[in-house]
């Protein structure tokens, strides 16, 4: 599932979106969309936007011991008690609080990419510079 405008609904399905909810509902009504399509536990959200609001939002809508992986600095209000975790990826694994979590990447990677859980995608960006 992904949150987008749905004038880009073919492209994310083409990239294997199953559903895909308009960015543009109101917050009080993004639970009752996300039950219309499923009922199973939600145990991850990535969050590439990160406002504050859409932070909480994911965080609300993970199932207890679920992860939130934020892009920007954390403003999730935790729930008290919560098993949730909020997650900020730094992509360097030789930062020691990142050195198990590259060594089980890298050790599940095969099994990871033949099971489609990664899928790996080529984009190009070319630029041209004028001096």
């Amino acid at each position: 599932m992904t949150t987008a405008s749905l004038r880009n609904t073919d492209l994310l399905e083409s990239l294997g979106a199953t559903h895909v909810i308009d960015r543009n509902i109101p917050p009080s009504s993004f639970a009752s969309e996300i039950a219309t399509i499923t009922t199973k536990p939600i145990p991850l959200v990535f969050d590439t936007v990160a406002s504050a609001e859409t932070q909480q939002l994911g965080y609300d809508t993970l199932s207890e011991g679920g992860h939130i992986i934020v892009v920007q600095h954390s403003s999730i209000k935790e729930t008290p008690g919560s098993t949730k975790k909020a997650v900020h990826p730094v992509g360097n694994v030789q930062i020691p609080a990142n050195r198990a979590i590259g060594r089980a990447l890298a050790q599940n990677l095969p099994a990871l990419l033949e099971a489609g859980d990664i899928v790996v995608r080529t984009f190009f960006l070319t630029s041209h510079i004028s001096w």
